[in-house]
């Protein structure tokens, strides 16, 4: 068994053993850091909430710009139909008329 006189003296193992050195020593009370945990967390929950709604409203614009861009390109269809019965109309209409077909339409 070992005696109490085996271990080494405080001095000896302060040599021996070195603590780390604090460069901040701080000293929070319960409150505080609780505080502290509560607003990081209720800022963490507002930017979550803030940046779901941004995301939402940039969501409808592109939704909107979809549905216009689908529009344009049923009108321009709907434009180029409507010039081709014109065009077949009046060549018509001139044939009947026995009136020269302009050039553009031949």
């Amino acid at each position: 068994m070992s005696n109490l006189h085996d271990f080494p003296d405080t001095d000896q193992m302060r040599e021996t053993y070195h603590r780390p050195r604090r460069y901040l020593d701080l000293r929070i009370s319960l409150m505080g850091a609780l505080g502290v945990a509560g607003a990081f967390a209720m800022f963490l929950a507002t930017m979550y909430f803030k940046l779901d709604a941004v995301g939402s409203e940039v969501a409808d614009p592109k939704t909107a710009v979809s549905i216009g861009n689908t529009q344009s390109t049923t009108l321009s269809k709907d434009v180029a139909i409507l010039s081709y019965r014109q065009d077949v109309f009046e060549r018509e209409l001139a044939r009947l008329n026995n009136e020269p077909i302009p050039k553009g339409q031949q």
